[in-house]
């Protein structure tokens, strides 16, 4: 207040109590008039205050007091209590969401490079707002965490557990109720949730009421619209969630959530997701079903390598003792690494052929004469293949399938045309 003002503001003495309404009618009018235009009076943390709190209502008896050339801004996670609805209505108070204060990447880039510090500016903007999300918050804080230590591991986020992940756990995680922690550190296990996808994983019936309450309270949780409600953590907060669970949780707790939430995720048709938690969890019996189940359609979709990565994660023993997944790693790789391919095929051919899989042999060796045509330089080894094809077609002509047959036979049309062409 200017020093001028000699005198103190109103103070709410008894013979106001009942009509606070005057008293803080005059309480700002007189403090509007101590002010010098242009002012900006900011209330921070609105969020603290309960939404049925009296406090709104006085507030807004206040704001609508404002005179020209001054303003009030509310800083607060949660949306404008119902108190205000009238000013809303009429313009007189507008509100900003998360969206609209969100930073972009540019606007990232211009933050950085207002910081003189070759530790910052050296960083990739594209990784700093990856990180970050667009929280400015999180990005002044990551700045000063790489501005101490360097820009060492930024993408591991060692930086984050020492700057922000205090300021989660202050401000949001231990002041949240038991029930609500337990919630957010069962689904971080899940980089995307409907309310039914959280409830099926944590058995709360209340999933959906906190889920969208974390998301109106702006508790680093987002929302997309795509028929159902979709939520996910921002990325800090995520990473902050999953350290806490490796604090409270044994690691076969861990291990059975992770588990538990793969197959959640799994009924999504949210396999990746699905897939790298049951890595983590070396749940590979679970891993390789899915990938016999999904192989077809991952190829299909141009994700062999995808496809090959899931394969690949599996122990050696596990892999060797199932020909479909020898079978189907070859496949991955045809068009990407044909010797590769071929040895995979070649291995799952001679396991289906001693196991009598009709099915997988014939398979199989269609995709190893495939991956010489592929190749195109070298036909000569099509006589052994094509010389196995005739001695089992003369033993049994059938096939298994339709598929099977229409595979197995473009294959030798298109084997015979370039190593024997006289073949009957």
């Amino acid at each position: 207040m200017s020093p001028r003002f000699k005198k103190p503001l109103p103070l709410l003495t008894p013979e106001y109590l009942e009509g606070i309404s005057v008293f803080t009618r005059r309480y700002f009018e007189e403090m509007f008039r101590r002010l010098k235009a242009p002012f900006v009076l900011v209330f921070d943390n609105g969020q603290d205050v309960p939404e049925t709190s009296v406090l709104h209502e006085s507030l807004k008896i206040g704001f609508e007091t404002l005179p020209k050339g001054i303003s009030v801004l509310v800083v607060s996670r949660n949306a404008p209590p119902p108190a205000y609805a009238r000013m809303q209505l009429n313009s007189a108070m507008d509100s900003l969401s998360w969206n609209d204060i969100r930073l972009d990447r540019e606007e990232t880039e211009s933050i950085v490079l207002l910081k003189n510090n070759e530790d910052i500016r050296d960083m990739p903007v594209g990784l700093l707002h990856e990180r970050t999300g667009g929280w400015v918050a999180g990005l002044v804080l990551l700045m000063e965490a790489l501005r101490k230590q360097g820009a060492v591991n930024l993408a591991m986020g060692h930086q984050a557990k020492e700057e922000i992940f205090p300021y989660f756990a202050s401000e949001l995680f231990n002041k949240a109720d038991r029930s609500i922690q337990e919630f957010l550190v069962y689904t971080c296990f899940l980089p995307v949730m409907t309310a039914d996808m959280a409830r099926a994983l944590t058995g709360n019936p209340e999933s959906d009421a906190i889920l969208k309450r974390l998301y109106e309270h702006n508790h680093f949780t987002e929302r997309r619209m795509e028929g159902v409600p979709n939520y996910l953590y921002h990325t800090l907060f995520r990473d902050f969630l999953m350290e806490r669970a490796h604090v409270v949780l044994s690691a076969e707790a861990i291990r059975d959530l992770r588990v538990k939430a793969a197959a959640v995720l799994i009924g999504a048709n949210l396999l990746e997701d699905a897939a790298g938690l049951l890595m983590d969890a070396e749940d590979w019996p679970a891993l390789a079903s899915i990938i016999r189940e999904h192989a077809p359609n991952l190829v299909a979709q141009g994700r062999s390598l995808v496809l090959a990565g899931w394969i690949d994660a599996l122990p050696d023993d596990y892999f060797s003792a199932e020909p479909w997944l020898s079978y189907w790693k070859g496949t991955a790789l045809f068009s990407h690494r044909i010797l590769e391919s071929r040895a995979c095929l070649e291995r799952a051919f001679h396991a289906f052929n001693e196991n009598g899989d009709d099915t997988g042999v014939l398979l199989s060796w269609s995709g190893v004469v495939d991956t010489y045509l592929f190749e195109s330089n070298d036909y000569k080894p099509l006589d052994v293949w094509i010389r196995w094809l005739d001695e089992r077609m003369a033993q049994n002509p059938g096939f298994p399938t339709v598929e099977t047959e229409a595979q197995v036979l473009s294959s030798i049309v298109s084997g015979c045309l370039f190593r024997q062409p006289a073949h009957p």
